[in-house]
This record gives C-alpha cells, structure tokens and sequence, in this order.
C-alpha cells in the first residue's frame, strides 16, 4: 500500500509542477486594454478602450519584475555625460501603423534610453538603445508582414538612465499595427 502512494506521488507531483508553470506563464501575456491615436504627426486624435498608463512617464518600481527584465538587455551606450532631467511624455505615431512606428522622446539634458518592442505573448521582437538631448524621434520599422501582421498588436517598454541613476523613469504604450492602413482608423480595432 505504502508503496503504491509512492508511486502515485511520483506519478502526480510532475503534473502538478507543470500545472503551476502553465499559469505562470499565463501571467506572461500583455494585456492592452486601449490604445491612444495619433496622426503621421503625433496629434493624439483619440482613445480606443482605456489608455491607462500608456505614453505616460512612470516610476521604475512601477513595472513589475518581467516588465523590467523586458529593458534588461545590453547594449553599447555608456551614462558618460548623462544626468537625470526633466522628460516629456513620449508620443508613438502614427498609431495605428501600417509600416514604419515613430516614437518621440523629450529630455532637457543627456539621458539614455532603452527600449523593448514586446508582443502580446510577452515575446521581446525589438531592442533599441540610445543617448538623448532634447527631442528624437526613433523609427522602427514594422513593414515585415511574417513578423509583424495587420492586428497584431505590440507593447513598448523604455526606461531613462543617467550616470547617477539607472533607470530613473519608465512606462509603457501601446501601439496596434493595420495593414492595409483603413479610414476612418477606428476600423483597424
């Protein structure tokens, strides 16, 4: 009898450990909720569902832990000459996009910047890092129809770090990509 539980605790256990990575990778997924529109110029034009936090300049310790290790990838930039400054908040146009994403940053004085273009399935499909001063707008290119499809749907994190300060700021947005682009863009959701 003793070792008939045995075997069933052997035989059991596995699945329920693996149950338990199932959901924890169902925590991986991106929820969006909402997406705010912007023309090829970076006017916003409106909200489809609840914007949230997007575009928003945020604390570090407000992403949570596999938010943050989305921005943990290397890179060449150094924090030589760099201090923490004041930051408007980043504007993502157009949204939606067909082809090429633009997001806009704004730092009163040097900062570095990283960003992770991430899916929905919590898949990292984008880097980029880059030192700043005053505005720059940094273009990804989202043409590749096999990478990126019409509806699918993408989340950018970026992080702000100085020499005195590693990722001071943060956040988020969202963006939606609609190939053919359509009017009016509310069709695109």
């Amino acid at each position: 009898m003793f070792m008939r539980f045995i075997l069933l605790l052997l035989f059991v256990v596995p699945f329920l450990i693996t149950g338990c990575n199932k959901d924890n990778n169902k925590n991986e997924k991106i929820i969006i909720e909402g997406f705010v529109l912007t023309d090829n110029l970076g006017n916003q034009m409106g909200l489809i569902g609840s914007a949230g936090n997007d575009w928003k300049i945020i604390d570090w310790s407000q992403l949570s832990l596999k938010e943050q290790s989305f921005l943990n990838f290397s890179d060449n930039i150094d924090l030589n000459n760099t201090s923490v400054s004041s930051l408007n908040d980043p504007v993502a146009y157009p949204n939606p996009v067909s082809s090429i994403s633009l997001i806009n940053f704004h730092s009163t004085d040097s900062v570095k910047v990283k960003i992770a273009v991430v899916n929905t399935s919590g898949q990292v499909v984008k880097t980029y890092a880059i030192k700043i001063k005053d505005n720059k707008s940094i273009a990804f290119d989202l043409s590749d129809n096999n990478l990126f499809p019409g509806g699918m749907s993408l989340r950018y994190y970026y992080s702000y770090s100085a020499a005195s300060q590693q990722n001071f700021k943060a956040g988020y947005g969202d963006v939606k990509i609609c190939k053919p682009l359509v009017f009016p863009v509310t069709s695109c959701f």
